[in-house]
């Protein structure tokens, strides 16, 4: 009878332990799920380009560094898992259209109505103010859409109109809106 006993509480140990391991890993894999349902849903316009901007022979460059720098800025903020950055074909297209008729930047909302119709609960706004050839700065605003207040708003100096002044200022500024999240 002590034999089955001892056999019985044995048993009923290893299953308590098991049950501990499951309600441990469970817990951890919730917590993990509930992290990343977490993770704000935005959108992140185009880079804007404001200041000097008549230099015709900058011109077409300003063009091709804006698309790279807006792509590469929507990818990073994804990478480092910041945000779930909606940026599918049609949320680009829709970026695209409204960019053609005005600044988003600074619109009076309807970058905040766009963001809405696209299911983003924040919106990135990104533009760089150029004084010269060579000194610019990047600004980066986050905005709530329901709203309408500036949760973040950062800028950047830099110096050079080239693809390594840019790419240094987007990594700056991406990890200061991870530190600030």
């Amino acid at each position: 009878m002590l034999n089955s006993l001892t056999i019985f509480m044995n048993r009923l140990k290893l299953i308590f332990a098991l049950l501990m391991v499951v309600y441990s890993s469970t817990g951890a894999a919730n917590e993990n799920v509930e992290k990343a349902n977490n993770i704000v849903p935005v959108i992140v316009l185009d880079i804007e380009l404001l200041g000097d901007t008549t230099v015709k022979s900058m011109q077409e460059n300003d063009t091709k560094l804006m698309a790279k720098f807006s792509e590469e800025l929507r990818r990073q903020l994804k990478q480092q898992q910041i945000f779930s950055v909606l940026d599918d074909q049609h949320v680009l297209e829709v970026i695209n259209k409204e960019s053609e008729l005005h600044f988003l930047h600074r619109c009076n909302g309807c970058e905040l109505v766009v963001a809405k119709e696209l299911g983003a609960k924040q919106v990135v706004v990104p533009w760089i103010f150029r004084m010269s050839k060579l000194i610019q700065t990047m600004y980066v605003e986050i905005r709530d859409v329901e709203t309408g207040d500036v949760l973040m708003h950062e800028g950047r100096n830099f110096r050079g109109n080239t693809e390594d002044g840019w790419q240094h200022v987007i990594n700056q500024l991406v990890a200061t809106i991870k530190e600030n999240q």
